[in-house]
């Protein structure tokens, strides 16, 4: 967090593992906001409650606090503002401090839950295309392992779409993980798998393949 280059204007989303208040006083002092969940021990004063009638959105508080921890108050002396949100997906009741105080509740709310997108991309990525370890550590190297991987994915996806098959692409590359060095067309050797229903192949099956 200390060495990310934070721009004025621009929001940034994070989980309450990254609640680090000198980086957040950092981002406030240049201009930028953000969304952060708010760790339990975070104690807090109350200098203001908003109005909310958006309880069928799901925000049950919206206030305008100062941390009340002695270690806390003198790090981050700023006011901030604090928004619990009821989620149904989750039920339960999410707590967001942001130092941005014109956005309505709604969208405070709406801004972490682009975040868990993300994080449920990441979660694809992991399971879809199996990225057991980086070959190089570099940013360069990171992208172009991660873009390599979803382009195959993708042209996988596409052979699929072309050949009209029930398979998913993640049982396409099953299948063609296994069958590299076969000669056979294409076509012929996924249409000659009936449906998606037929791939229920263990290891030694697929060898067969071969």
């Amino acid at each position: 967090m200390d060495m990310f280059d934070y721009k004025s204007d621009a929001f940034y989303i994070f989980d309450k593992a990254y609640v680090k208040l000198a980086s957040l006083s950092r981002i406030d002092s240049l201009g930028g906001f953000y969304v952060v969940r708010r760790k339990k021990k975070m104690r807090y004063d109350v200098l203001e409650t908003y109005n909310s009638n958006e309880k069928e959105t799901g925000i049950l508080l919206d206030l305008k606090i100062v941390l009340s921890n002695r270690w806390a108050k003198n790090i981050y002396k700023a006011p901030l503002r604090i928004v619990h949100y009821y989620s149904k997906e989750k039920n339960c009741v999410l707590e967001f401090f942001t130092n941005n105080f014109d956005l309505d509740a709604q969208k405070i709310a709406y801004l972490y839950k682009c975040r868990w997108q993300i994080e449920l991309f990441f979660k694809w990525i992991k399971q879809h295309l199996r990225i057991k370890r980086f070959y190089g550590f570099t940013e360069n190297a990171v992208k172009i392992q991660i873009y390599t991987c979803i382009t195959a994915y993708c042209l996988v996806a596409l052979i699929g779409t072309e050949l009209k098959t029930k398979m998913s692409p993640f049982e396409l590359l099953r299948i063609l993980s296994v069958s590299l060095f076969e000669k056979t067309n294409l076509r012929e050797f996924i249409t000659g798998i009936s449906t998606s229903a037929d791939l229920q192949i263990d290891s030694f099956e697929m060898l067969k393949l071969f």
